[in-house]
């Protein structure tokens, strides 16, 4: 039986919890990919 990606993405717990934060928030997060960029909002509205 194959495995679903999210089961071996250790990351991914913390990555939800900091879309909903940054959902109903004004909470920002840092892009894994483009570390340089800073900490960034999204408007998910």
């Amino acid at each position: 039986m194959k495995q679903a990606g999210w089961r071996i993405a250790p990351e991914l717990p913390q990555n939800l919890i900091q879309a909903q934060r940054d959902a109903f928030g004004a909470h920002t997060y840092q892009r894994r990919d483009r570390p340089d960029a800073g900490f960034i909002h999204s408007d998910w509205s």
